[in-house]
C-alpha cells in the first residue's frame, strides 16, 4: 500500500474581491497547485515522509506565514486541512 499526504487550502473571498494572478503565482511558487472541488489549492507532501517515521505532516508556521504574505492587503480568509490517503499498489 502507498500512502500520500496532501494539505488543502480553502479560500473565502468577499463578493467584490478578486484573486489576482500575482497571488496565484505566489502560491504556485510555494508549491500550491490550483484544484477544483471543495478546496481551492493543494500542497502535495513528499512521498517519503512516512519512511522517516514522521506523523502526518501539518502546515508549518513558516508556510502559514508565507501564505499570509501572499494575501497581504487583500480581504481573503482561508483554512488549511491535511489528509492522508492510502492507495493499494498495483
Amino acid at each position: 500500500m502507498t500512502s500520500s499526504v496532501a494539505s488543502f487550502l480553502k479560500l473565502s473571498l468577499r463578493e467584490d474581491t478578486n484573486l489576482s494572478s500575482e497571488v496565484i503565482k505566489s502560491l504556485g511558487e510555494m508549491g500550491w497547485e490550483p484544484v477544483r472541488g471543495s478546496y481551492d489549492f493543494v500542497y502535495r507532501w513528499e512521498a517519503d515522509w512516512e519512511k522517516d517515521g514522521k506523523e502526518v505532516p501539518q502546515i508549518s508556521d513558516e508556510l502559514k506565514a508565507s501564505v499570509d504574505v501572499a494575501f497581504e492587503g487583500q480581504e481573503i480568509r482561508y483554512v488549511f486541512k491535511t489528509f492522508q490517503s492510502t492507495e493499494k499498489d498495483t
